[in-house]
């Protein structure tokens, strides 16, 4: 996807590690995104939408055990490469801090496949009755 550039990479460094990673997205995701966020769940990556009630938050965050990284950039060869996008490394109370909100919004947000039902099962209602 463009935020996130090629995933096989992460996918196998995350295997390889044994690792578990955690996705929020906005739940106004596009069906090109959508379908990229389903592919994720297949390879075992944990996938929430955030509703639309709540802030977009436009920043990727990457939490490491001791480290986090901030920044407003995607993870693609265009916006790495030619865009003037910022991040910031955070170590500390910082990291802390941030796993803190992390862990708030991947409470307030929904899993992948619960609001994909959800979506399909309004979409059934309004065509079974007009």
């Amino acid at each position: 996807s463009e935020e996130m550039g090629s995933d096989r990479p992460i996918l196998q460094a995350l295997e390889a590690k044994g690792s578990t990673a955690r996705v929020i997205l906005p739940s106004t995701i596009s069906s090109q995104d959508r379908r990229n966020a389903e592919a994720l769940v297949r390879h075992g990556v944990q996938v929430r939408l955030m509703p639309k009630a709540t802030v977009y938050i436009h920043a990727k965050i990457i939490l490491g055990n001791q480290w986090s990284f901030l920044g407003s950039q995607n993870f693609s060869a265009s916006s790495l490469n030619e865009n003037r996008e910022m991040g910031v490394v955070l170590a500390g109370p910082a990291t802390v801090a941030a796993r803190q909100q992390f862990a708030q919004d991947w409470s307030a947000a929904q899993p992948l496949a619960a609001v994909s039902d959800t979506q399909r099962r309004k979409r059934w209602h309004r065509m079974s009755h007009g």
